[in-house]
C-alpha cells in the first residue's frame, strides 16, 4: 500500500471528526453537598489514617521487650483502673498478635479497636509477643 493510499484511506475514516470547541472540564460542585454516606466514608479513612500514623514506628518509643506498659486517661478512677489490671472485669474481646510481622499486627490491632468500638466492646484483651 502506497503512501497516497493510506492517506486517503486515514482522510476517509477522520472525513465527520470535527475540532473540539472546548478542552477544559467545569467542575459542577458548586451548591451540591456530600451525602452522609459519602461523609462517613470520608470520616471512616481519616479515622483509620489517624490510627495508622499513631502506630508508625516515628510515633512509637521503642521499650525493652520486658518492660511493663499501663496507660490511664485522665477521669478514669484509680479503683477502676486497679480493676482492670487485676482482671476483675469479665474480658468482652481478645486479639492474639503472636506469629504476625509488625505491619500484620499493626493492621489487626487497628481494625480490632475500630471493631469493639462500633460494639461498645469495652474490655479487650491484647495478647502480644515479646521484641
Amino acid at each position: 500500500m502506497s503512501h497516497n493510499d493510506e492517506l486517503s484511506l486515514f482522510r476517509n475514516e477522520v472525513a465527520d471528526v470535527r475540532p473540539i470547541r472546548n478542552d477544559h472540564i467545569r467542575l459542577q460542585t458548586a451548591g451540591r453537598s456530600p451525602t452522609d454516606a459519602q461523609l462517613a466514608r470520608r470520616q471512616a479513612a481519616t479515622v483509620e489514617q489517624l490510627a495508622l500514623d499513631h502506630l508508625s514506628m516515628e510515633a512509637v518509643e521503642m521499650l525493652d521487650p520486658y518492660a511493663i506498659v499501663g496507660f490511664k486517661r485522665d477521669g478514669v478512677q484509680e479503683g477502676v483502673y486497679k480493676k482492670l489490671r487485676l482482671g476483675k472485669y469479665e474480658l468482652q474481646a481478645s486479639l492474639d498478635l503472636h506469629q504476625k510481622t509488625l505491619n500484620e499486627a499493626r493492621q489487626s490491632l487497628v481494625q480490632f479497636i475500630a471493631d469493639c468500638e462500633l460494639r461498645d466492646i469495652r474490655c479487650l484483651l491484647i495478647l502480644h509477643g515479646k521484641g
